[in-house]
């Protein structure tokens, strides 16, 4: 891997990232459910391994990426309905 393609695949996950988490609204620590803790490990993985997995397109990295948050917005509401249910 070039430095260039580094700094490309960095740049775009950390982007990618910050407007994901922007989107998820994440919380401070203390006011983190067990499974925002996880999403977020999970999150921070995903990139990681999309920037310095140089066979994976980042392309293929930055979708699987939004798809899991996605996921994990939609278990957040699908959480707060249920809570209004009860």
């Amino acid at each position: 891997m070039t430095t260039f393609e580094m700094v490309v695949r960095t740049t775009s996950g950390f982007v990618v990232l910050y407007i994901l988490c922007r989107i998820l609204n994440k919380k401070l620590i203390a006011q983190m459910t067990f499974f925002d803790f996880v999403a977020g490990i999970t999150i921070g993985s995903i990139v990681a391994s999309s920037m310095l997995m140089k066979d994976i397109p980042i392309y293929i990295g930055m979708l699987g990426l939004s798809l899991f948050c996605l996921y994990t917005f939609l278990t957040n509401i699908i959480a707060l309905k249920k809570l209004h249910w009860t």
